[in-house]
């Protein structure tokens, strides 16, 4: 191994969520796999306690602020600001992770300090202000679809003319994210997709073996995840209901929940409206061992997710989750789950009632089929959607990359 590929290297880390942040790209990856392979990151954020949370990626330059207004953005960019003294203390790369204004300061300190600039984009923001202003019009009121109008131009002129084309490398979401920003004129020889990845280490070793279910049990279909509209879940609703009309006896385990209450009460009147509320477990939201374990003697996981335009460049975690833990699952053909489960052997389903009911049917009437291709599923994901594999490539880009002359 030459020394440069194990050197240590220090990262000055912008992230738009606040601190602490569950997503597993930022605490897993950065917080845990990256620290082994030498790659230490200062996290520059906000945080809510009056003490900042730790942070075991590195130091903690996080700041205290609100949750949401016009205050926290305004802290946020007062935090970035830091960014043009602080990036002259030793540091390898400046990381700005789903900002525009914060990209921009993070440019311009990585330029004054001789170090590379790299974006993280895991989520098309500027595009999600443009959809908000059109879907959501007037009814949020002049000023604020006002304000997303102007984000939504400005900001998307910030950040695809100014600072993405002077970046020195951009990590994607996706293979579709990536082919996105190529399209809008980007090298592909400076992006590099990371998709959604699972840590192997955090589910214990029973998780990793399907539990015996017993054969005279009702069969349970199980999902993980949220619950919001957006996302389509009385898909499975309806699903469930249409599969029970068959004859079949089957129960449907939804661990998590909607964010909103409005969806909270959605979701439940649509249980109550198909006549499933006790055929239907919902848990609300669990620790993720408590989740998983809850998951495991499941027939099949369920992963709907509609193929919308801010949703088609995403990468699914729940079926990287079902297949770690040996589950059969059923998925729509969204690009990236798409992409997974038909490596693994299996086919997609209609992202239909009807669709995801001749599926599951499918799963209880052929189950060594669905189980092979479990298996399959979880070897490749172990393989290439480990966070310990995923960690290896980012370190790779991080510890090559240049800043440009």
């Amino acid at each position: 191994m030459r020394e440069a590929d194990s050197a240590p290297i220090r990262v000055l880390y912008s992230t738009a969520e606040t601190h602490p942040c569950f997503r597993a790209d930022v605490a897993v990856l950065f917080g845990k796999y990256l620290p082994r392979l030498g790659v230490r990151s200062d996290l520059l954020a906000l945080h809510h306690s009056p003490d900042p949370p730790s942070w075991p990626g590195g130091g903690c330059l996080t700041l205290r602020g609100p949750a949401r207004g016009a205050k926290r953005h305004l802290l946020s960019v007062a935090s970035d600001l830091r960014m043009l003294w602080r990036a002259h203390q030793g540091y390898q790369a400046v990381i700005v992770r789903d900002k525009s204004i914060g990209a921009l300061i993070g440019l311009l300190a990585a330029r004054l300090a001789g170090i590379p600039f790299v974006y993280w984009m895991s989520f098309p923001m500027v595009e999600a202000w443009a959809v908000f202003a059109r879907d959501r019009g007037l009814s949020v009121g002049l000023l604020r679809w006002l304000s997303a109008k102007a984000r939504a131009t400005l900001l998307h002129w910030l950040l695809y003319r100014v600072v993405l084309p002077r970046a020195d490398h951009v990590f994607a979401q996706s293979d579709v994210m990536v082919a996105d920003l190529c399209h809008k004129g980007l090298s592909p020889v400076r992006i590099s997709a990371v998709p959604m990845g699972v840590d192997t280490e955090a589910m214990p070793e029973l998780l990793l073996r399907r539990a015996d279910r017993d054969a005279d049990a009702v069969p349970v279909f199980a999902y993980l995840g949220t619950l919001n509209r957006i996302r389509k879940p009385e898909i499975m609703l309806e699903g469930l209901a249409l599969l029970r009309a068959r004859g079949v006896d089957a129960r449907l385990l939804l661990v998590g929940d909607a964010e909103e209450a409005a969806d909270r009460q959605w979701l439940r009147d649509c249980m109550a409206r198909l006549g499933i509320a006790e055929h239907v477990e919902l848990t609300g939201w669990l620790p993720g061992d408590e989740g998983w374990q809850r998951c495991v003697s499941a027939v099949a996981g369920l992963s709907p997710f509609p193929r919308t335009e801010l949703l088609e460049s995403a990468s699914p975690t729940k079926l990287v989750e079902y297949f770690n833990l040996g589950l059969p699952v059923i998925a729509n053909d969204q690009p990236d789950q798409a992409f997974l489960l038909r490596a693994a052997g299996g086919e997609c389903a209609p992202l239909t009632p009807q669709g995801f009911a001749d599926a599951m049917q499918d799963m209880l009437a052929r189950p060594a089929h669905h189980a092979t291709i479990a298996r399959a599923g979880q070897a490749l994901v172990r393989a290439t959607r480990s966070y310990a594999a995923l960690a290896q490539q980012v370190a790779s880009v991080l510890r090559n990359c240049r800043p440009r002359g």
